[in-house]
């Protein structure tokens, strides 16, 4: 199966078009009206936060050249000092000599890493086989500071995939540079409200604003064709929005989507 017909398999699973009957001729009339170029929401919500998080699809090669290719003008339309990644931060070291030198030898063994994680059968084959690690190399390139700030995937419980995923959240809120204009590009469920579907466990944001005094605003990306960008907090594209959506915990608390029409 194509990267693409997998997104759109995962998507459906979300939006389940035939079991809510939505209207999705209004739907494509309220974007029409109102969505813009994925940059110039971005770079507008700098004016309010410091630090925006962008929901990665792990298998979505279209999802990072977005995130690569957003860094550059970030950088000179919002100021952009950094980028944080949902990577584990036991091998920041080996990502700092990288920055300093170039050498991808040190870039190699966080990909070895993340190919022995396949292996364990982490959803992560999308960031080995794809342009997941030009993001780095982006950053470099622009002289931008990049951070890893998840935690060891050795202390993960198959036994307790809800306290593995707060442990995890709490570690990455902790971890996320404490001032500077960045951003956290992470796993969407990590950014999602997941109160509402693990009961009560603490999300990304709610974690930043408990552990940093931040308030970070999330951006939501999924890809299967050219990005464009939506701000769900216009009263009136939310009304519609709100009607579409089978999670709702995947948007309410998103200032901007950048995202995908079928």
């Amino acid at each position: 199966m194509e990267e693409d017909e997998e997104v759109g398999e995962w998507i459906k699973g979300i939006f389940r078009k035939e079991d809510l009957g939505f209207d999705w001729q209004r739907l494509r009339e309220v974007i029409a009206r109102y969505k813009e170029e994925p940059i110039e929401l971005i770079a507008r919500k700098y004016e309010k936060t410091d630090l925006i998080g962008i929901g990665e699809i792990h298998s979505s090669q279209r999802g990072h050249r977005f995130v690569r290719e957003l860094l550059s003008p970030l950088r000179d339309r919002a100021r952009l000092e950094h980028i944080s990644l949902e990577l584990e931060n036991k091998f920041q070291e080996h990502l700092d000599e990288y920055l300093r030198t170039g050498n991808e030898e040190h870039l190699r063994k966080i990909i070895e890493r993340e190919a022995e994680l396949v292996k364990r059968g982490y959803p992560v084959e999308g960031r080995v086989n794809g342009c997941y690690f030009d993001i780095i190399r982006e950053a470099r390139r622009l002289g931008l500071k990049v951070f890893l700030v998840d935690d060891d995937y050795d202390k993960d419980d198959d036994n307790q995939p809800f306290e593995t995923v707060e442990r995890r959240n709490r570690f990455m809120a902790e971890h996320l540079p404490r001032e500077g204009q960045g951003v956290f590009y992470c796993g969407m469920l990590h950014q999602a409200d997941i109160k509402n579907l693990l009961g009560n466990r603490m999300n990304i944001l709610d974690l930043v604003d408990e552990e940093l005094g931040r308030d970070m605003t999330k951006a939501f990306f999924h890809g299967d064709s050219k990005p464009f960008g939506i701000d769900v907090k216009n009263e009136r594209v939310w009304d519609v929005l709100s009607e579409h959506l089978y999670f709702e915990l995947f948007y309410r608390h998103f200032d901007g989507i950048a995202c995908i029409p079928k």
